[in-house]
């Protein structure tokens, strides 16, 4: 008895399904036919027509927008433009990397390599196990490191102890 049910129920359901699709189908793609002057199209027909007047004067007018916006967004990289040539021409003090280098070089490396550890700077282990100070030294100054950062941060860190 209950395979009879589920049999039933399995066929109204497949019934019921292909009546909700076939009625879709046929609601898009129906074209009525009444003799109303501009209704004689389906509801696909509608979706995909073409542009109107209205459409390519809004799409001119918003053509219009786009250059305004465009115009002054060039302004203001002009304006930028020329704050970074302001900027580079004023002098800008460099810092002389030989000179860095020969002043991180007259730390220890044990005291370099507690500025490492507790700065937690990665890497630096392979230069100290190996006993490279001058790679290590190189290393400090490609992660911009100087030596006044370093004898602040060994200062702190005396304090603190």
């Amino acid at each position: 008895m209950t395979e009879l049910v589920n049999f039933a129920y399995a066929l109204l359901f497949n019934l019921y399904l292909f009546g909700v699709i076939f009625s879709l189908i046929c609601w898009l793609f129906h074209t009525p036919t009444s003799e109303v002057v501009g209704t004689s199209k389906s509801f696909l027909e509608e979706l995909i027509q073409e542009p109107t007047e209205d459409f390519s004067s809004n799409l001119q007018l918003t053509f219009q927008k786009d250059t305004q916006l465009d115009d002054e967004r060039n302004l203001q990289m002009d304006e930028l433009t020329q704050e970074r040539k302001l900027f580079d021409s004023q002098e800008t003090p460099t810092v002389n990397a030989i000179q860095e280098k020969q002043k991180l070089m007259q730390f220890s490396l044990r005291k370099l390599r507690t500025f490492c550890s507790k700065a937690s700077i990665p890497g630096y282990s392979v230069y100290v196990n190996r006993g490279e100070k001058e790679r290590l030294v190189d290393y400090l100054l490609t992660l911009s490191i100087n030596s006044s950062q370093i004898v602040e941060f060994l200062q702190l860190v005396s304090i603190s102890t």
